[in-house]
């Protein structure tokens, strides 16, 4: 089994495709109510996703986000090793099945919305 990550971005009403990995192998497991996928992508970045229905943890490219479902949490985001800001995070839906993992969630600042992202993992059968 492969995976591609893919983010998209909508600001103003128009979407926008961030990144969008090739298909690597990848690493699954469960920890309680969390699925655990891992993998490095095409550009060497290791990717930690935690995914259950009403929360998600995910680390990649040296930044982690942690957010759990209709609820505002705040996260910090690294600038540099010594420059971080924070942003607040809501997380509005979440789709887990064999073939996708898909959520979507608002960063926010003064609980205005600054831009609604769409991450998706999707899995395909290796040949």
């Amino acid at each position: 089994m492969q995976l591609k990550y893919k983010l998209e971005s909508e600001i103003d009403g128009e979407k926008n495709t961030i990144i969008e990995t090739k298909y690597v192998d990848y690493i699954e497991s469960t920890d309680g109510k969390f699925i655990n996928i891992e993998f490095v992508d095409d550009k060497l970045m290791k990717c930690v996703l935690k995914a259950s229905l009403d929360e998600i943890r995910v680390s990649y490219s040296n930044q982690n986000l942690n957010m759990i479902k209709n609820t505002y949490i705040r996260n910090q985001f690294k600038l540099s090793e010594k420059e971080v800001f924070e942003l607040e995070v809501y997380l509005i839906n979440v789709h887990i099945d064999s073939q996708i993992i898909t959520f979507t969630y608002d960063f926010l600042q003064n609980k205005n919305i600054i831009v609604r992202n769409t991450a998706s993992f999707i899995i395909k059968e290796s040949k």
